[in-house]
């Protein structure tokens, strides 16, 4: 009887002790994708302001310049995350341009993004064009609270 509560006891701790919890969401490990990697850009996408509205995107990935193209319901205004518990509320133009920031910073070879709204509006963005506007994207994708500057900045 010993034995069989010894042989149980190992076998819970065995299987309880090796499961772990699950990671925070963190925008580092995100850093240095490349726009090959769908997983990859299909979580990123998912963790960005207006995620309620994407509806699919694609990536061209055969030759440069590497583009991904992101396709949203239609929406004027969107609330985004600036403190623990505050959201405000931040228009398309803002968020779209915050978003392609944070996307030409943790995506390495990605050379245009283009937002496919419902209307079949397209508003795109150039690496080059972003970079003379911010200099530094990194610096947007140290933690939540320079994420939360960033669509302060983009307003």
């Amino acid at each position: 009887m010993k034995k069989r509560i010894l042989i149980l006891v190992m076998f819970f701790a065995l299987f309880t002790g090796c499961s772990r919890l699950p990671r925070e969401f963190s925008w580092a490990d995100y850093k240095g994708t490349y726009v090959g990697n769908n997983s990859a850009v299909g979580t990123i996408l998912n963790k960005l302001p207006a995620n309620e509205y994407l509806t699919g995107f694609s990536l061209k990935t055969n030759q440069p310049p590497y583009e991904i193209t992101i396709a949203y319901k239609d929406f004027q205004y969107t609330d985004v995350k600036i403190g623990k518990k505050e959201e405000k509320q931040v228009s398309q133009e803002t968020v779209l341009k915050g978003n392609a920031v944070v996307l030409f910073s943790l995506i390495e070879n990605v050379d245009a993004i283009h937002f496919d709204l419902e209307d079949h509006n397209v508003i795109s963005f150039s690496r080059h064009e972003l970079v003379g506007e911010f200099e530094d994207f990194d610096q947007f994708i140290q933690n939540d609270s320079s994420m939360q500057k960033l669509y302060k900045a983009t307003n």
